[in-house]
């Protein structure tokens, strides 16, 4: 019985093993072949290196600042509202959708943040003109992340039907 419950464990830590080797700029062909065979047996692995919604979250920390506090309170603070949205008990799709909404509302932030920097320290029309139209991007989109995630919430809730003496009602979810 122990052998069973060894094995998997055995295969994920040489799955993760094989991922660290193709880590690299120019890996062995042969891990290369590994690492696809572990991708498919292991369902989680891919998430280790290529989760491009984690990476893309990542990346923008990075532009926060150099301070590993700054960082890792604005890591923290994405996580609590990915949770406040409940992305844990959520469909694949809602996650999805909370990530891209988590990610526009980090880039609103720190566009918010950069242009209130750059009137702190003046500058040219130019440069407000470019910074208005960045701020105004990054609003579209973290409000169209929002609409999108409230719609599809909204879908998934069922109709109720009720019937009331003899006349029928229906309502729609949301």
């Amino acid at each position: 019985m122990p052998a069973q419950t060894d094995e998997p464990r055995t295969r994920q830590e040489e799955a993760v093993a094989v991922l660290q080797r193709c880590n690299t700029e120019s890996p062995n062909p042969a891990d290369i072949e590994s690492l696809r065979e572990h991708l498919k047996a292991v369902p989680w692995l891919w998430k280790c290196a290529g989760d491009l919604s984690e990476l893309a979250g990542r990346s923008v920390v990075e532009t926060v600042s150099a301070y590993p506090a700054t960082k890792e309170s604005v890591l923290a603070g994405r996580e609590a509202i990915r949770r406040d949205l409940g992305y844990e008990s959520s469909p694949l799709l809602e996650r999805m959708l909370v990530d891209h909404l988590v990610l526009c509302w980090m880039r609103l932030q720190l566009t918010e943040y950069r242009y209130s920097e750059f009137l702190k320290a003046g500058g040219s029309f130019q440069e407000a003109e470019y910074w208005e139209k960045r701020l105004s991007a990054n609003q579209r989109r973290y409000l169209r992340a929002v609409e999108t995630l409230a719609r599809i919430r909204r879908l998934a809730l069922p109709a109720i039907q009720v019937n009331i003496g003899g006349q029928q009602v229906n309502v729609a979810g949301g």
